[in-house]
């Protein structure tokens, strides 16, 4: 009786044991998954970040530069619009002339 009780107390030991490695394994992998989505994600993140060398830098900037020259200048009483942005507006409005009447086929026959 004695050493079954003996065994029972080694087997639960191990079993123990065995739980224990077992968690910790399932740990040590859960951490390892999180650092290679981590790492994933942030290749994705590169992936998408535009990657400029400095002479291709260089060029965009001065694109840029050059666009903002001919933006249209903003005046103090101006939208910065057009005055040509209202036309379609004004010819809605009934500025411009009516179309000509059509005849159907039969008045001209």
């Amino acid at each position: 009786q004695f050493e079954t009780e003996r065994r029972k107390e080694l087997q639960d030991k191990r079993d123990e044991e065995e739980k224990r490695m077992r968690e910790e394994i399932r740990r040590e992998d859960q951490e390892l998954m999180q650092k290679q989505l981590a790492k994933e994600r942030q290749q994705m993140v590169d992936l998408n970040r535009p990657i400029l060398v400095r002479d291709e830098k260089r060029r965009l900037d001065s694109i840029n530069n050059i666009q903002s020259q001919f933006e249209p200048q903003k005046d103090s009483n101006s939208s910065g619009y057009s005055q040509y942005a209202n036309i379609a507006s004004q010819e809605s409005a009934g500025l411009a002339p009516p179309p000509p009447e059509r005849k159907s086929s039969y008045e001209t026959i």
